[in-house]
């Protein structure tokens, strides 16, 4: 849709913003509002050219783009709309968003008679164009300025509407170029990324030249994602470059000297190893690949993966489904029709009384069992749902007619098993002849069912897909959301059966991308854990918050740089200056024992007194203590904190 640029900028009544700037333009200085106005109005229309029509068939047995808009559309829609400035009309977006339904009702009317008549009202095209000069830029150039488009919001809500549809559809029936990869679900920077780099290698590895032709484009640094930046760095830098410039940053963050342990930097930051973290977004993002298909850039069938890889990609891979103790057949993808309709069934998650889970056990038995009676005494009932132990994960569903429990990768999440059981009730419970009602007690699946879209995840996908099949065979599927252990018999059978499972039940080897993620990055932290307990500081140190814990504890960064230097056991001292030959004297001239943090804290004679009042603030009983049962009382509370901080400066520490 092409706006036409309007005359308004001396219309502009913002305090803030001021009115115009002294423009130089054909060697002269222009003042006048109007006629900076018509300068930037011709300057800024310039940018506008010519574009090939989107290769759609509008015709009306296209029913996917064609078909009327509904009221799950228009209020995602709204809820999508930035909280800007309002156009031309001067309406704000929050007064969509404070609308009821029967508003809403009447402006999906009128957007459907835009739609049909294919006409827009005049006042959609009126856009205010604001000049925003571009930083450290000559503000008496034309070229400074970028333009800022006020439309209508009505206009930006019936954009959104269509666009959504128009991606849905060219993502779906695959119209788009495959190396096409921004502004798509499941493309991004980084698979255009992966993609140069693989064919860089591919040249290399044949000995052949590879030629790219790289266009710039200013100021796009400003928003580069970390994350692919980081997958960059995997490129171009030696991951034990990555690591020293990461304990190097962590000292100059924490206030700690050059001579702190790494393995207390990242205890006390909580963070992975940075080489070990870009090798785990690299295989992220290979799996985010599998799991995306048949829509994903890089991968196209199961069968191809490792031969579209670079071979230590490939390799790298391959270790990490062989210690996932899986494969990537395995991994739940895409259905071939992303689905974004949450109407696709009923879904009752807070609309009956019995779905109080605060009410008594017997109150919702029974008004459970009047709602199945009066609203839905002919739908065929089946009970699902997932459990987890410490020995299996496992998926349940019960009819009165059948039952099925299976094991399924212990990896799998509980949400991943409860929507799991959902479609194996589809598959394996459900009758052809009766519309089906499923009774869940997984509150987060439905609500994600209810709320789906093209980032949901996939198992989410997948049973809308299901759904959606059992739609078209004109079945109508429920399904209603049941309190977990409230006395409903339909629910507590299908927990004790999935309970049951045992190494014998039969297996599914389905396993969720995002629960791989999840374990993935849970794993690479456990190192970081793992390095410390095992190293010499936790017998030294013993176990302590992060500084990011601290530091809400904390009143300013002057303490939490005190603290950090508490824990690490790097506050100056003669005793800790003499390892380093800094210090001509290591002893305590009161004690005559090694003169750090431990002894003036914990023994030295010149702070008795101090001792014996910080001993009974923190409620420490013995008097001879060490330095890890020290910083157990003090790290516990807030309190303790700052009456610990407090205390230092009698201890001559600051």
């Amino acid at each position: 849709m092409f706006f036409k640029i309007l005359n308004k900028l001396s219309s502009h009544t913002n305090p803030n913003v001021k009115s115009h700037e002294i423009i130089f333009h054909n060697n002269r200085y222009v003042t006048n509002p109007i006629t900076q106005s018509n300068l930037f109005a011709n300057h800024f229309s310039s940018y506008s050219h010519g574009v090939q029509p989107l290769p759609l068939d509008y015709s009306t047995e296209n029913e996917f783009l064609n078909r009327n808009i509904e009221f799950w559309e228009l209020k995602r829609a709204i809820s999508k709309t930035k909280n800007s400035t309002p156009g031309a009309d001067n309406i704000p977006s929050i007064w969509f968003k404070n609308l009821y339904d029967a508003s809403l009702l009447k402006i999906l009317g009128m957007l459907q008679q835009q739609l049909d008549s294919s006409v827009l009202p005049k006042v959609w095209k009126h856009t205010i164009i604001i000049p925003i000069p571009k930083p450290n830029k000559d503000k008496t150039k034309l070229t400074s300025y970028r333009p800022i488009a006020l439309t209508s919001v009505f206009c930006k809500i019936f954009e959104r509407i269509l666009a959504h549809r128009i991606t849905h559809f060219l993502t779906s029936q695959k119209k788009l170029n495959p190396n096409q990869h921004g502004f798509l679900p499941f493309r991004d920077n980084h698979t255009a990324i992966y993609k140069i780099y693989s064919a860089i290698s591919e040249a290399r590895k044949n000995k052949e030249f590879f030629v790219a032709v790289s266009l710039d484009i200013k100021s796009a640094y400003d928003s580069v994602h970390v994350d692919a930046l980081i997958l960059s760095l995997q490129l171009e830098t030696h991951l034990k470059s990555c690591n020293v410039i990461q304990t190097t940053s962590l000292r100059i963050a924490l206030g700690v000297p050059i001579w702190t342990p790494n393995i207390i930097l990242l205890k006390l930051a909580e963070q992975e190893i940075l080489s070990g973290k870009i090798k785990r977004l690299a295989i992220q993002f290979f799996i985010k690949q599998l799991a995306t298909q048949p829509f994903s850039a890089l991968f196209h069938t199961p069968d191809r993966i490792h031969s579209q890889l670079v071979e230590k990609d490939a390799e790298s891979l391959r270790i990490t489904f062989r210690n996932l103790n899986c494969i990537p057949d395995h991994i739940i993808s895409l259905p071939v029709f992303p689905y974004s309709n949450p109407n696709a069934c009923e879904i009752f998650l807070n609309d009956f009384y019995f779905q109080n889970k605060d009410l008594p056990s017997s109150i919702i038995s029974s008004d459970f069992i009047d709602c199945i009676q009066r609203l839905f005494p002919n739908h065929f009932i089946i009970a699902t749902d997932g459990s987890e132990s410490h020995c299996h994960t496992s998926i349940a569903g019960f009819s009165y007619l059948q039952q099925f429990c299976y094991r399924i990768h212990p990896l799998n999440s509980v949400f991943t098993a409860e929507v799991l059981a959902i479609c194996l009730a589809l598959d394996e419970l459900v009758i052809p002849e009766k519309d089906i009602l499923i009774l869940s007690d997984s509150f987060s699946a439905l609500s994600s069912l209810k709320n789906i879209s093209f980032h949901s995840p996939k198992v989410i996908q997948r049973l809308a897909a299901k759904i959606h099949i059992r739609k078209n065979l004109n079945q109508k599927i429920a399904l209603m959301w049941v309190p977990g252990h409230s006395g409903v018999s339909w629910n507590e059978k299908a927990d004790s059966i999935a309970k049951q499972v045992s190494d014998s039940s039969p297996y599914i080897d389905w396993i969720a991308s995002e629960d791989i993620l999840s374990h993935l990055k849970k794993q690479s932290f456990q190192i970081t854990e793992e390095d410390y307990h095992k190293s010499k500081y936790q017998l030294l140190i013993g176990n302590f918050p992060d500084i990011l814990t601290i530091s809400k504890w904390t009143g300013n960064r002057v303490q939490d740089r005190l603290i950090a230097r508490i824990i690490s056991k790097t506050i100056t001292t003669p005793g800790l200056l003499s390892r380093f030959n800094l210090h001509p004297d290591p002893l305590c001239r009161v004690c005559n024992e090694i003169n750090d943090i431990s002894h003036i804290l914990l023994r030295c004679q010149k702070y008795a007194s101090v001792r014996v009042t910080l001993w009974r603030k923190l409620n420490i009983a013995s008097a001879n203590i060490t330095y890890d049962v020290l910083l157990s009382h003090v790290l516990v509370n807030k309190n303790k904190l700052l009456i610990f901080i407090q205390s230092l400066k009698y201890f001559d520490i600051d």
